[in-house]
C-alpha cells in the first residue's frame, strides 16, 4: 500500500502514463480532434432541443387527501364494553377528524392543442386533485 501511494504520488508516473488534457489543449490537439467537436455538436443540439421543448413542459402538482381519524373511533371489541364506553363515546362525539394534503411534484409535456399532456403513471396515480402550471 505504502508502495502504491509512493508510485502514485511521483510526479514521473503521471507525467509519463497520464497525459493531461491541458498540455493536449496547448499543443491544439483537443480543440481540433474529431471527438471534442462531436462532444460540441451533442452539446448544442441538447441546447437547441431544450429551448424549443421549454413551452411545452408544464408542472404536474398532485394532491392527495388523507382523513385520520382518533383511534377513540375505532371500537374495541373484547366481548362486553369496557367500564369507561360511556365517557369514551362523550368524547368520540366531540373529537374531529384531521385531514391532510399532501402535494407532489412532477412534470409533464403538452401533446397537443387539445391539451392532452403526458406524463409518467406514478406522478398521477391515487390523488384527489390535480392542478397543471
Amino acid at each position: 500500500m505504502i508502495l502504491t501511494f509512493v508510485l502514485f504520488n511521483t510526479k514521473d508516473f503521471w507525467t509519463d502514463f497520464i497525459p493531461s488534457f491541458q498540455e493536449k489543449a496547448i499543443q491544439g490537439g483537443l480543440e481540433n480532434s474529431q471527438e471534442y467537436k462531436n462532444i460540441l455538436d451533442l452539446q448544442k443540439a441538447f441546447v437547441r432541443n431544450a429551448k424549443k421543448i421549454k413551452p411545452s413542459v408544464v408542472s404536474v402538482n398532485r394532491v392527495k387527501e388523507l382523513i385520520e381519524k382518533s383511534s377513540w373511533y375505532y371500537p374495541h371489541n373484547h366481548g362486553s364494553e369496557p367500564w369507561y364506553s360511556k365517557i369514551r363515546n362523550l368524547f368520540v362525539q366531540s373529537l374531529k377528524s384531521r385531514m391532510y394534503a399532501i402535494e407532489n411534484v412532477g412534470s409533464g409535456i403538452i401533446l397537443d392543442s387539445n391539451g392532452y399532456i403526458l406524463t409518467n403513471y406514478h406522478v398521477i396515480k391515487k390523488l384527489d386533485r390535480i392542478l397543471i402550471k
